[in-house]
C-alpha cells in the first residue's frame, strides 16, 4: 500500500503546504523512491504546491524515467515555484528522463534555478541535446530558460562530441550566461574545455551594431 500511502503524502502536501511551514531544503534522497512511489507522490502537486521550497534532493532513488515525468509534470502544473536547487544524480534517468526534465525547463517552470546535478545518470548526447535545445534563448526569453543557472554537472555519464557542441553552442547563443561551475567528468576526455570557451565568450560585451 506504499504507492496509496505516497499519493496521500502528496495530497498533504498539496492543500496543507502554508500550515506545514515547510521552506528552505526538501530532502527525500535515498528514500527508495522508485518511478511508481514518485508517480503516486507527485500526481496530486499543482500550483503553489511546496512553493517555499527552495532546494530539492532526490538523488540515489530509483526514479527511472517514470518518476522524472511525474516530477516534471508537478514542475509544469506550478509546484515547486522558486525552486532554486535540483540534485538528481544516481536516479537512473538516461536520456529520456533528461527529455521530460527538458519539457519542463523548456515551458519557463524552472527559470528560478541556480544548481543542477544530474550525475551517474547514464546520459548521453541525446539528453544533453534535449535540455540544450531547452535552455535555448528565444525571443520571449533572450538569455535562454535556464538564466539563472550557477552549476550543472554531468559527471560519471556517455556525453560525448554531440552533447558538448550542443551545449557549446547554447552558451555561443547566451544561454546559460550565470554558469560559474560546470563539469563533465568522466565523459569524453577534454570535453568541459569548448563549452567553458562559449561561456568565455557569451560573458564577453558584444559589439554594437
Amino acid at each position: 500500500h506504499r504507492p496509496t500511502s505516497l499519493y496521500a503524502l502528496g495530497g498533504l502536501l498539496k492543500s496543507h503546504t502554508e500550515e506545514l511551514g515547510l521552506e528552505g531544503a526538501l530532502d527525500w534522497s535515498d528514500l527508495a523512491l522508485d518511478d511508481v512511489a514518485c508517480q503516486s507522490l507527485f500526481a496530486p502537486f499543482t500550483k503553489g504546491t511546496l512553493r517555499k521550497i527552495t532546494r530539492l534532493y532526490l538523488s540515489d532513488n530509483p526514479m527511472d524515467v517514470g518518476g522524472m515525468r511525474a516530477l516534471a509534470t508537478a514542475f509544469i502544473a506550478g509546484a515547486f515555484p522558486q525552486l532554486e536547487e535540483l540534485r538528481l544524480s544516481n536516479t537512473m534517468l538516461g536520456d529520456p528522463g533528461v527529455r521530460a526534465l527538458a519539457e519542463a525547463v523548456s515551458g519557463g517552470h524552472m527559470e528560478h534555478l541556480k544548481q543542477l546535478y544530474l550525475n551517474y545518470n547514464e546520459i548521453g548526447d541525446a539528453g544533453v541535446c534535449d535540455l540544450a535545445e531547452a535552455v535555448k534563448p528565444t525571443k520571449e526569453r533572450p538569455n535562454g530558460a535556464l538564466a539563472n543557472l550557477e552549476v550543472l554537472t554531468f559527471a560519471y555519464n556517455n556525453v560525448e562530441d554531440q552533447g558538448i557542441r550542443a551545449l557549446a553552442g547554447v552558451a555561443d547563443a547566451g544561454a546559460l550566461g550565470s554558469l560559474m561551475r560546470f563539469s563533465l567528468a568522466q565523459n569524453a576526455r577534454g570535453a568541459p574545455r569548448m563549452v567553458l570557451e562559449a561561456l568565455e565568450r557569451s560573458r564577453k560585451p558584444r559589439p554594437r551594431k
